[in-house]
Order: structure tokens, then sequence, then C-alpha cells
């Protein structure tokens, strides 16, 4: 059966790139999801509100960059520890800085003697500013020199810096304008450029797919599905969280913001659990995150559509 092409047998690029597109879309919610559980199964969880951690940082503010560059913009920063050894962690698209939460318990708690950890929302997400401009991530590498200026951070080989995704990108831009003061460069899922490998109907596919409208449920797996391997995220859920008894600079969980029934980020027939006393683990590795994600789509100040798009922006032509 000739499903693609014309009489000749040669393949059409649009009649491809429309048949690539629905593919895409009615083949991708029969893979693996339903191994994955619903929204309100992982909203039902005890860990629920536990998901987010919450630090008290040894610094934090909401420091205004850019006056000369567009500005000014409000970048909200935090440092947790107050050691010599200086970290600098840059998110990536569309994702606050409480995404280190992990790296901000190992070492800006845990070990916060020896290491100070600066965790920041890049322009466009958290509770940095949203300004509608173009953005680029040598204009946010830019950013996060002034905050790292900020703290007296400026001695020669001072700074580890760390980006993953489009974080890596503007880690690039970073150690391009003060190539003096990184001790180290890590870069994480990332890339010089944004080069396309593939062919025009496929690269069509997944660009359409990414960006096309999907259920909150469907955004959320195919999300895991693209960052992790499926086989870790049914794998038990083995986080080290945070003790409020014994981890220095812990607060005790709180409650979530209120879900919104039109998004579907919630459980409507009986809401979210009680608020336990300490920080849980959840069943499988899947849900730890799709909680996270539930917490992060929730915080409609911080995580915006606008935002996002103007970072993608970013990204796309880095």
């Amino acid at each position: 059966m000739q499903l693609i092409g014309d009489d000749n047998h040669r393949p059409d690029p649009i009649r491809t790139s429309i048949f690539h597109y629905f593919l895409a879309i009615y083949t991708y919610p029969s893979i693996r999801q339903s191994s994955f559980p619903c929204v309100a199964e992982v909203v039902t969880n005890p860990a629920f509100p536990t998901a987010l951690w919450h630090f008290e940082p040894h610094q934090s503010g909401l420091l205004p960059v850019a006056a000369d560059r567009g500005g000014p913009i409000d970048i909200s920063y935090e440092v947790h520890g107050d050691g010599p050894i200086k970290l600098v962690l840059i998110c990536g698209l569309g994702f606050p800085k409480w995404s280190w939460q992990r790296q901000t318990l190992h070492f800006g708690h845990d070990h916060g003697d020896r290491y100070s950890v600066l965790i920041l929302d890049n322009r466009g997400s958290g509770h940095s500013s949203k300004p509608l401009m173009r953005y680029s991530t040598s204009e946010m590498a830019r950013d996060v020199l002034e905050v790292v200026d900020h703290l007296g951070w400026t001695a020669e080989r001072q700074l580890h810096a760390v980006g993953i995704s489009m974080g890596g990108m503007i880690a690039q831009e970073l150690a391009m304008l003060v190539p003096e003061r990184l001790a180290s460069l890590s870069l994480l899922n990332t890339a010089a450029r944004i080069e396309n490998t593939t062919s025009f109907a496929e690269d069509m596919s997944r660009r359409i797919t990414m960006l096309m409208p999907k259920s909150f449920e469907r955004t959320i797996t195919f999300a895991a599905s693209k960052i992790f391997a499926h086989d870790w995220l049914d794998e038990p859920d083995e986080c080290r969280v945070p003790d409020v008894h014994t981890t220095p600079r812990v607060r005790p969980p709180q409650q979530p913001p209120p879900h919104d029934p039109a998004l579907g980020n919630g459980n409507l027939e009986h809401g979210d659990p009680p608020v336990p006393s300490n920080y849980g683990r959840f069943r499988t590795n899947y849900e730890r995150f799709a909680a996270q994600e539930i917490h992060k789509s929730r915080d409609v100040e911080g995580y915006t559509k606008k935002g996002f798009l103007l970072q993608l922006v970013a990204a796309g032509f880095h």
C-alpha cells in the first residue's frame, strides 16, 4: 500500500512531514504511558506535598541587572552554604532554581562549610522578571555575571560553573566573558550550537510535536520520556531527601499552591493529602518527577508560557 510519495514512489517532503506529525501524535500516548500513574494518583501520594524542599539560604535576593542592556531586570538568586569553593548552577529551559535541589542539599547544606552554591532563576522563569524582549544566551550569561559580581566572587579561578541544557549554553557564554575567573566548567546535555542532523520531515515533526498543545497528563509523560530512560522512571524512588531533624537549615514541608481544575493538575475528588512533618519518598522515580512538574505548573506567576517561549528563542538561536 502506497502511503507516502508520488506515483513514482519518490517521497514528497510536505506529505512526509504531515505523516510524521500525525504518527508522533497518535503513537506517542501508547508508548509506556499505561505504566505511569496519572496525575490524580501522584497528587494523592502522601509524599506529594514534600516534592519541593524548603531550605534556608545563607544569602538571597532580587538583584536588578542589565541596567544598560534594556533593563533593569530583576534576577532572583540564593546562595546555600558559606564555604570557600564557589559553585554556580545554571538552569535549563523553563526550569526554576529549585530544580537543583538535590545538588543544593548535598553541597550547600550537607557540606555547606566547604561549598557556597549559587542558584538563580534565569530571566523568564521563577521569581525573576519576564520582560517581553529578545532573549539571548549571551545576555543571560551577563545576568549571571552581574549576580556573581554582586556576591564578590571575583577572584581568578574561583568559579565552578555548571549548566544543563540551555543553562549549559549560558555557561559557555559565561566562560567566554570571564575565562580567567573559571576554575572548571561542567556542561550537561547541551550544545555549542543548535544544528539539525535529521531530515526536514523529522525535524518539522519534532518541533511541531514539542510545541503543539497537549493535555497536562501528556505533557508530563512526554517530558519524562524525553529526559529520562524508561527503565529508570520505573525504578523505586531512592532519592536522598532532607530531614528536618538532622539536615542543617532545612524548613518543614509546606502546603503546595492550589490546583487549577481547568489544567487538571490535581485530584478533584480528594484534593491534596495533609502536609507531613518531614520529607518523604515516592513509589517510583517517575512519580517524583511528575510531582515536581505538578508543583511547577501550580506556580502560575513563576512558570508562564511567555517566559518559556522567550527562553526558547534564546536557546534556539544560541
